[in-house]
């Protein structure tokens, strides 16, 4: 009887030849994404609240969480931020993006928000906080499925 055994070490290392090096495809996904997170950031500072909402996925499993709030589904997104309207100006002070397949995303970023003050329109009240997104490309175009802000 003849038995092959074949060395893991060539297997093995070249799995790791793109450590630290992105594959040009994440790049353009990463580029995609940072380009979508600017367009619902747009859409917020000019008070589009339906245009903001583009960035969820419409599905009943999408969940947004603030606080101690757990707000799943579209639709119940969707009307929090229509009670809330898109108030203020939204900046990303920081953002990462880090692509874990062609179709799933994870992002991480710093977020401020500038409101100015309902009774004494000089007065301006700054919020910051952080926030953890996992995106899905759905149809061509990244959605939100989970976005953690505080």
């Amino acid at each position: 009887t003849r038995i092959t055994v074949l060395d893991p070490l060539p297997l093995f290392a070249s799995s790791f030849r793109t450590v630290g090096r992105p594959r040009p495809s994440m790049t353009s996904f990463n580029s995609e994404i940072k380009a979508s997170f600017d367009k619902w950031t747009k859409s917020w500072n000019e008070g589009d609240t339906n245009g903001y909402l583009q960035g969820y996925a419409d599905l009943p499993s999408v969940r947004y969480v603030s606080g101690k709030k757990v707000i799943v589904g579209k639709e119940n997104v969707t009307k929090l931020f229509q009670e809330r309207g898109a108030r203020g100006r939204l900046s990303l002070v920081h953002f990462e993006s880090d692509c874990v397949s062609e179709t799933d995303a994870l992002c991480f970023g710093k977020y401020q928000l500038v409101e100015t003050s309902s009774e004494d329109h000089q007065a301006e009240e700054t919020h910051e906080g952080c926030f953890t997104c996992h995106l899905r490309r759905i149809d061509g175009s990244w959605k939100i499925l989970s976005d953690h802000s505080s």
